[in-house]
Parts: structure tokens; C-alpha cells; sequence
């Protein structure tokens, strides 16, 4: 890697980039793009054979991508996507993403993004997550995403987006957590066990649910 993305990278400029590459392969053959050497098919050619080469512009941007220190195209952009401030509407349409890493990017920054007392900096995470005074508006994305998505991981990060009101006595945070009690997978249960508990939230151990959940 020998490229550092900036702060605030736009996709469009990194799209020209990659197309810049393949026509200056085009032009000046084996000195013109090394970054295409990135390609695996081309990483061990002679300079010849690398100059004769024809190169794809999705190889193009697979080899930008890994110049910038990414696996692939698809990971680049999600990496974009997420240092690109979206709108609470962006953020709704990219929890229903397709992609397991894009809706997981979306769900944080849709939980921070409603949070009404949230210090910049905090990490994010159901164990770190800054109680609320008062559950804001919006919470139905994440009680959405904690109901019924598919992935486990998602459904564990719906019960860190919630935890922030978990004690407020909101029926629709309460009923959403203690149905994640009975979730497929024992990391979501836990996670749900320890946010309800009046006792140790956030405790580190891993007792029997029943321990931490209190009627």
C-alpha cells in the first residue's frame, strides 16, 4: 500500500482513478500503471507480457483499491460509504442492504445519529452504549433490524443500539429485548440478558440468563 484515502474521499474522483490507470497502461505499457500489478494474473509477469496485457476496468479498480490498503473494490466502497455523512433517509434505505457490512456501518451510525445525548468519541457497543434520558424518536429502524434480520451479528448490534434506553420503560425497547431472549443464537440472547439487568449491566461474565433478567 502506498496510498492513504483521505478523510472525506469521494467515489466518483476514485472511479476516474481507476479508469486514469487502465489508459495509462494503455499508453506507456509496463512503466505507465506498477498499480496494476496488484492483479494477481499480472503480478509476476515480465514487462512485456505486463504491457501487452489486457486489463479490465473492474481489474483496474481492484488493483486501486488494494494500492489504498483495501481486499477489494466492494470493500472500498463500503469504506467511502461510511466516512460520507448520510441522511437519516440514506441511513434507513442501507439497513435493508443486501450486505451484511453495509447494514452493520448503517445501524451504528443510525443509532448514534438518534441518540439525544451522545458525546462525539464514544465508542460505540451495548456495553458502552451512554444512557438516554428519554427514548427518541426513530427507534423503529432498529427495533426492525433487531426483529428480524437474518444475520446474528446485526441482531446483536440492534440489542447495543437499544441498550441506551433500556431502563426507561419503554414497552417497545422492553418487549424487543426480552424477545431477543429467545433469539437462535446464544451471543444475541446474552447480550439482551445483560442489557435488562438491573443488577450488572454490562458485566463482562457470562452467568445463566436467568441470573441477569429481573421481572
Amino acid at each position: 500500500m502506498s496510498k492513504r484515502l483521505p478523510d472525506r474521499p469521494d467515489l466518483d474522483h476514485l472511479r476516474r482513478e481507476a479508469k486514469a490507470l487502465l489508459q495509462a497502461h494503455r499508453a506507456e505499457g509496463a512503466h505507465g500503471a506498477e498499480i496494476l500489478r496488484h492483479i494477481a494474473r499480472l503480478k509476476d509477469l515480465p514487462d512485456d507480457e505486463f504491457a501487452a496485457a489486457c486489463v479490465s476496468l473492474q481489474e483496474a479498480q481492484h488493483a486501486l483499491a488494494r494500492e489504498y490498503g483495501f481486499r477489494s473494490w466492494t470493500t472500498l466502497k463500503d469504506e467511502v460509504a461510511a466516512r460520507v455523512a448520510p441522511t437519516i433517509e440514506d441511513l434507513i434505505v442501507r439497513l435493508r442492504s443486501g450486505r451484511v457490512r453495509t447494514r452493520m456501518i448503517a445501524l451504528r451510525q443510525y443509532a448514534i445519529s438518534i441518540h439525544p445525548d451522545w458525546t462525539p468519541g464514544t465508542p460505540f457497543g451495548w456495553g458502552l452504549a451512554q444512557p438516554a434520558n428519554t427514548a427518541p424518536e426513530g427507534l423503529a429502524p432498529l427495533l426492525e433490524r433487531l426483529a428480524e434480520d437474518a444475520n446474528w451479528r446485526i441482531r446483536r448490534e440492534g440489542v447495543s443500539a437499544l441498550a441506551a434506553y433500556a431502563q426507561l420503560g419503554d414497552k417497545r425497547v422492553e418487549r424487543a429485548l426480552r424477545s431477543a431472549l429467545d433469539d437462535a443464537r446464544h451471543a444475541v440472547q446474552h447480550a439482551a440478558a445483560r442489557t435488562l439487568s438491573t443488577e450488572c449491566p454490562g458485566c463482562g461474565e457470562t452467568p445463566s440468563l436467568a441470573v441477569y433478567v429481573t421481572d
